[in-house]
């Protein structure tokens, strides 16, 4: 067995020749370490020297962009009352009696859209807005935040005489922290205007009309 030294250190060194049983064995060109058993057998203690570290491979394709796992937060609300003009010197909170779905945004007393994530939110709206009187008469409508009137917030909406209806429709991009809310006002110096809610509508058949609907979401 000319690969196997014995390793048996005596007062000269490590000492080399035939195995004997018990003794640990060498094989030196794998490095595979033996011993024998009693019946004479070899026994494999371990699988020899690692071999060099070899060359990194080529860097593979970068993989698909991930999905955004932004917390998406939102509002679907509406009201089924007609809302009255109450005061030609102060603005109406428009109010909210009914919620489709939410979630991190909430109505709060009736008019207030309180958020409870900080971020950046789209509120939109369309409002149904009707007068009886036959003169026409201006309607202002603006964004509250906190209670404070956004400023240049506001726009007009002209309503042309009796039973005529205009609807108010757009959007406002509004930044708020967490716990903070946000109110829609309008107002006319005409007590005559309402935001005008119908139901009951059977030739054809089709849904009620709420005076005011309401979504928000967050977009950033």
């Amino acid at each position: 067995m000319p690969n196997f030294q014995r390793l048996k250190r005596t007062a000269s060194g490590v000492f080399t020749g035939d195995p004997a049983i018990g003794e640990l064995m060498l094989d030196t060109p794998s490095g595979y370490l033996y011993t024998t058993r009693d019946d004479g057998a070899l026994v494999l203690i371990n699988n020899g020297i690692p071999g060099p570290t070899g060359p990194s491979g080529a860097v593979g394709p970068s993989g698909a962009a991930g999905t955004d796992a932004t917390q998406r937060y939102f509002l679907n609300a509406f009201d089924t009352t007609t809302q009255t003009n109450l005061s030609a010197a102060s603005g109406n909170a428009f109010t909210y009696n009914t919620t489709v779905d939410s979630r991190g945004v909430a109505v709060v007393s009736g008019s207030m859209i309180q958020v409870a994530n900080s971020g950046v939110y789209n509120i939109q709206f369309s409002a149904q807005l009707e007068k009886s009187s036959a003169n026409k008469e201006d309607v202002d409508i603006w964004l509250s935040k906190n209670g404070v009137g956004v400023p240049w917030s506001a726009t007009t909406i002209v309503v042309e005489g009796s039973s005529d209806r205009q609807v108010a429709a757009w959007n406002f991009l509004l930044s708020m922290d967490s716990n903070e809310f946000a109110e829609l006002y309008w107002h006319s110096d005409d007590l005559n205007v309402v935001a005008l809610a119908a139901s009951g509508h059977a030739v054809p058949a089709h849904p009620d009309i709420p005076s005011i609907i309401l979504t928000v979401n967050n977009v950033d």
